[in-house]
């Protein structure tokens, strides 16, 4: 092969430690926060300019496959039979170029969409699309091979060990020793203490630590509805109207600006600066000084972002692409290779690879620094596990076929580090008092964490119907239910639901 090699990724940061351009920006791919678009041709200007540049290119790579969803893969498809006119020929696939992927189908799948080994239906693509296709890309046009060498922990042979098993959900009871070996206790039952204790222990660390945190999608959503009017960053392509930062403060690159240097989606960096300007006799913020990792320092401008909020009607918004934080999501650790993380695998864990991901990131088990560690959050998902399967069976029938584990670890519930719904209390950080507050009520178990009852309390409580029957009951056995009804509605709080059972 004499042709060039084009390399990509799904996001920003995959994209920059492999020295290549995220998917989205090389297919010049539509993008909707928050949502997925519909395809979108381009004008035949741009399409001439793409045409040129790809010409010689006869390989591309897209790495980390496990993240890209069956859609964007079909996308990829047309933006190729769009570039090079391929649409008329039987073998016009990918405008004729061979594509190589890369991955673990067994890490972080696509967000809110299914992965590309998912036949996509004849009404999603119809919709997508505008037309009939109903070729199925990943199984009609793919082969398959299989790397068997570890080569992130090739230096601590236990810790590769144990990732292999629990890869596939097949966690031992020595592996659990071993990972709570690495969890950090404190005994406090007071929340400022522990949290106090947390800052000062992720201080200790090498500096080369990263916190991986579990993207809260719930809480975000809430978060996006109750501030939408004043600070929706989601939809706004990640610009928020306010940002807080200070000198230095670590904060997080929130758009891809220059993957060839590392300012990608994700990339954590310490404000060194904040330059500014006179405008009409008024200071603003000209640029931010950032440093990153490799010690280089970057100027941070205003980025204009323009974003469609409806078909047809597009508004834009001018903000520096960086907020404040001291960490990343585990999904945007896919694809690093880290000395050390603290992590909290404890019940926020949502995905049945999330755990996994966390944890192979990092090369030893020494690097490994557990705030909560919960065995019952170490699955696998089934239909990777199946696909796997398939595709031994078919191409690698020299390996074993990947059984689904059925072995059970009671859950252990998480220490909490932080304020949990439902906790009224003051903290005192640096002589400032801060008040918290919550109006959301229910049960607790004896440990704090929020008990299951709550979503059964809820749907009943909150039926007219329910409440007025309930109403009418003197006794039921352990509390009056007319009580506990008043006690529910009024604020008041019941600490231990142990009790009551």
């Amino acid at each position: 092969m004499n042709g060039k090699t084009a390399v990509t990724a799904p996001t920003g940061i995959a994209a920059f430690h492999i020295n290549g351009l995220t998917i989205h920006r090389y297919f010049q791919l539509p993008i909707e926060h928050g949502d997925t678009p519909k395809y979108k041709q381009l004008s035949d200007n741009v399409l001439k300019l793409m045409r040129e540049e790809m010409r010689d290119v006869e390989l591309i790579i897209i790495d980390e496959i496990s993240m890209v969803s069956n859609i964007t893969f079909m996308y990829i498809n047309q933006r190729l039979m769009e570039i090079f006119s391929t649409f008329d020929e039987t073998d016009g696939w990918f405008g004729k170029k061979h594509i190589l992927v890369f991955g673990d189908l067994l890490q972080l799948p696509p967000v809110l969409q299914d992965p590309t080994y998912i036949q996509l239906s004849s009404k999603e693509i119809e919709k997508r699309l505008g037309s009939m296709i109903s070729v199925n890309l990943w199984l009609d046009l793919f082969s398959y091979d299989e790397l068997t060498i570890n080569m992130r922990q090739k230096k601590d042979r236990v810790y590769g060990e144990l990732l292999s098993r629990l890869r596939v959900g097949d966690i031992s009871g020595e592996d659990s020793k071993l990972l709570q070996s690495r969890k950090h206790n404190i005994q406090s039952s007071n929340l400022a203490e522990r949290l106090r204790f947390l800052a000062e222990y992720i201080k200790s660390l090498p500096v080369d630590t990263i916190q991986l945190i579990v993207a809260m999608r719930l809480r975000n959503k809430a978060v996006k509805i109750l501030e939408k009017a004043e600070q929706d960053d989601r939809s706004s392509a990640g610009l928020a109207k306010c940002i807080t930062i200070k000198i230095g403060a670590k904060g997080m690159i929130r758009r891809n600006i220059d993957v060839t240097i590392g300012l990608v989606n994700g990339t954590i960096a310490v404000v060194q600066s904040i330059s500014k300007s006179i405008m009409k006799g008024k200071e603003y913020p000209k640029a931010v000084t950032v440093k990153l990792d490799s010690g280089q320092t970057h100027d941070i401008e205003r980025m204009e972002v323009k974003f469609e909020i409806m078909d047809g009607v597009y508004i834009t918004r001018k903000q520096f692409p960086i907020s404040l934080t001291y960490g990343i999501t585990i999904h945007k650790s896919q694809g690093l290779r880290l000395p050390n993380a603290v992590m909290n695998i404890g019940h926020t864990v949502f995905s049945a690879e999330q755990s996994y991901v966390a944890l192979s990131r990092v090369t030893t088990l020494e690097g490994v620094h557990l705030i909560n560690f919960d065995p019952f959050s170490i699955k696998a998902s089934c239909i990777a596990i199946q696909e796997y399967n398939r595709l031994r069976k078919e191409y690698r029938p020299d390996l074993p076929q990947i059984s689904v584990s059925v072995k059970y670890f009671p859950k252990v519930w998480h220490f909490q580090w932080a304020f949990e719904t439902g906790v009224i209390g003051d903290i005192e950080i640096e002589n400032k008092k801060i008040t918290i507050k919550s109006s959301v009520i229910g049960l607790s178990n004896a440990n704090g964490a929020s008990s299951f009852a709550n979503t059964v309390i809820q749907c009943i409580f909150h039926s007219s119907v329910m409440r007025c029957g309930l109403s009418r009951i003197k006794n039921c056995g352990f509390l009056g239910m007319r009580t506990f009804l008043q006690q529910y509605n009024s604020g008041l709080q019941v600490l231990d639901a142990t009790k009551l059972i």
